[in-house]
């Protein structure tokens, strides 16, 4: 008995906000937040539903950053595989909240 290589296992992570995003041939570039030593294989994206026209899809953070430096926005670059580089998309992640400075 064999192990399907084809086994739907959606992808796991957190749904995190977005500062903003850009998509641009078979890349997207993404904004998000960081304290210093997030990489871009630190995320995923999900698929979460597609149309003739259209593919909703999410980013979500399978690994966590572990520095210690004040939170900033980073930019970061994931692949999109064939099927969504001819679709509409559109982003189900929320939109991040500007970092406010705190004064004491």
């Amino acid at each position: 008995m064999g192990v399907s290589s084809c086994s739907a296992d959606p992808a796991k992570g957190e749904l995190i906000p977005l500062e903003s995003y850009q998509i641009n041939h078979n890349m997207l570039t993404f904004k998000a937040q960081s304290t210093g030593c997030t990489q871009s294989n630190y995320f995923v994206i999900r698929t979460d539903k597609v149309d003739n026209k259209t593919a909703m899809i999410s980013v979500l953070q399978t690994t966590q950053d572990r520095c210690k430096r004040m939170p900033f926005f980073d930019t970061f670059s994931l692949p999109l595989d064939n099927e969504l580089q001819k679709k509409e998309i559109k982003l189900a992640n929320p939109k991040a909240s500007p970092f406010v400075k705190r004064t004491k």
